[in-house]
């Protein structure tokens, strides 16, 4: 968890006498200090400050640096009010689809390292020592999560505003748009990508479950491909005793019967009364699984439809095929094609999380960085000149070092102000936690395992 604050540079002596002396932040000539100082200036005064600020804090942080954001056009008290409360929600939106994408990219990579694991072990059937060999060089996922080629602690470290993407000679609410609408459209991208790839590998797991299912359910094309089929009286004559056999005319079809072992005695026993048009002695085993026996049964084809609603209330259930449309598929052919497509489609999903990742963190990024500017200018006002830290504290140092953050900040923290009367808001409370602090704080959740 990183956390990033913001306080007046301490330099900015106009800044803070306009905290301690202006009756309410509500006044617009909150919002409009001259601003005497260059873009440089202030940078460098920054700069000078977070020297001087963050020895104090180190010692309980894991690192603590300058947050580097710079000055946009922020408009007036109305619209930052009004604003304030829309770019909470979005950094919520922001959070939560690059948590998707995370959870994706650790999902494919996880499932590409044992795919390969598996492929290894088949080519070299390893050792146990080359296993151990192996498993030492198993990425962790999360090392994948990157914003070009920069792990998420390093991006944030060394976190700067994007002017070439996010022009700061815009306002903060069309470039807050902007953002939304990136981020809307990586949203769209990866319902996209995911919709493919599950399209496809249900695809393959409906073919393998077709074939290699049991008689309920298997593919009977290529069963019924292999029995005689009956179209003349030297066929009729032709046939063995017992052997298998179809007749499909404009009157007579065949029926493929599915029940179970235990039940063969009273199917063939019933089968001829079941109903009506029945072919007497035309029941056949075709077939066998480890539970089920699969038989045809040859009728008149006005009678297929009662025939098996009749032969359900016994547990005996008709599968039919379209006896002049059978598929003559090469089952091993046509799986490794869909197994090909499957990964085909796996492969785009990995590509394109890994890649749309470091494009949407860097936006939710982007969206802290406004946040945190329009929260500062509701809570200490103009001129914009805030340094802004970004800080991951030890796990067991958090209470010392908010203790040490409320010594060096407390001058900015007048209860005083928090007071609003009936009628009025405290602009700088909106969108923000419960508990304050002498200082703006939001926090970076970048944990996503």
């Amino acid at each position: 968890m990183y956390w990033v604050i913001s306080i007046p540079t301490k330099s900015s002596t106009t800044q803070k006498e306009s905290l301690t002396q202006s009756p309410s932040p509500l006044n617009d000539n909150f919002f409009n200090i001259e601003d005497t100082l260059t873009t440089e200036e202030k940078d460098k005064q920054q700069e000078s400050y977070s020297r001087e600020i963050i020895p104090k804090i180190k010692p309980f942080c894991e690192f603590v640096g300058l947050f580097k954001i710079k000055e946009m056009k922020i408009g007036s008290l109305d619209t930052l009010i009004n604003l304030s409360d829309d770019l909470l929600k979005l950094d919520l939106y922001g959070e939560s689809v690059t948590r998707k994408i995370a959870q994706e990219v650790i999902r494919v990579v996880q499932t590409k390292s044992e795919m390969e694991e598996e492929i290894l072990g088949q080519q070299k059937k390893a050792k146990s020592r080359m296993d151990k060999h192996y498993n030492k060089k198993k990425q962790n996922p999360e090392d994948s999560l990157k914003i070009g080629d920069k792990l998420i602690s390093e991006y944030l470290k060394n976190w700067n505003w994007d002017e070439q993407t996010f022009s700061r000679e815009e306002k903060i609410k069309i470039t807050t748009k902007i953002i939304q609408k990136r981020i809307g459209e990586i949203e769209d991208g990866l319902t996209e990508i995911q919709h493919q790839y599950i399209q496809s590998s249900s695809t393959l797991k409906g073919f393998e479950k077709r074939a290699s299912g049991n008689l309920m359910i298997c593919d009977l094309d290529p069963i019924a491909n292999g029995i005689k089929r009956i179209q003349s009286l030297d066929d009729w004559k032709s046939l063995k005793q017992n052997e298998p056999f179809c007749i499909h005319t404009s009157n007579i079809t065949t029926l493929f019967v599915v029940f179970k072992k235990y039940s063969e005695r009273d199917f063939l026993e019933r089968y001829e009364t079941i109903c009506e048009n029945i072919i007497p002695r035309s029941a056949r085993k075709i077939q066998e699984d480890k539970e089920n026996y699969l038989y045809t049964v040859c009728l008149f084809e006005t009678m297929k439809d009662t025939f098996r609603t009749e032969a359900q209330k016994h547990s005996f259930i008709s599968r039919e095929v379209n006896w002049d449309d059978l598929k003559t598929v090469n089952f091993d052919e046509e799986f490794q094609k869909l197994k090909n497509e499957a990964n085909e489609k796996f492969n785009d999903l990995h590509d394109w999380c890994i890649d749309n990742f470091g494009e949407c963190f860097k936006n939710w990024i982007h969206l802290k960085a406004a946040r945190i500017l329009l929260e500062s200018v509701l809570r200490f006002g103009r001129p914009i000149n805030f340094t802004v830290l970004i800080i991951k504290p030890k796990e067991k140092m958090i209470k010392k070092l908010r203790v040490q953050l409320d010594s060096l900040f407390g001058e900015y923290l007048d209860t005083s102000k928090m007071k609003p009367s009936k009628d009025e808001k405290t602009p700088f409370l909106i969108g923000m936690n419960e508990e304050i602090f002498p200082y703006v704080e939001i926090k970076i959740n970048a944990i996503f395992n």
